[in-house]
């Protein structure tokens, strides 16, 4: 029943047949070309590019009183959301149908900025009266 049946691990079988298809196979695998195409950029942006803010004390507290973190949050959600090639009209969109949150998040910042400020005096003052405290008694 088997007998008509071409065994390839024999060795008294012709394989010819396989030699041909290889043969084929080399010939249309020679004939491709690598493509002319060049992707596209993604157009994902890059991170800015932030000083490191354990540089010095006065660096630090510039960067904290500079930085928008919430406000950066919603340009990045807005730059995920929305189509188009540059940044600002996708801000601008996310800030037509979303004013709560791009109030909130201006908002939130502006806290964190008047909270980082009232920490430097708090500091400032406290390192004022242990200096002073010894003189006035």
């Amino acid at each position: 029943m088997t007998e008509d049946l071409l065994d390839p691990l024999r060795d008294d079988v012709p394989d010819e047949e396989p030699k041909a298809d290889a043969r084929a196979l080399a010939k249309r695998a020679s004939d491709v070309r690598p493509t002319a195409h060049v992707p596209q950029q993604t157009g994902v942006p890059e991170p800015p590019a932030y000083e490191d803010p354990t540089a010095g004390g006065a660096r630090f507290l510039s960067h904290l009183l500079t930085r928008s973190p919430f406000l950066d949050y919603f340009c990045q959600v807005a730059e995920s959301s929305y189509q188009g090639k540059t940044t600002e009209p996708k801000v601008r969109k996310a800030q037509q149908e979303h004013p709560v949150l791009f109030r909130s998040c201006v908002v939130a910042d502006m806290i964190l900025r008047i909270v980082v400020v009232l920490l430097i005096l708090a500091l400032i003052i406290a390192v004022a009266i242990k200096t002073l405290w010894p003189l006035i008694q």
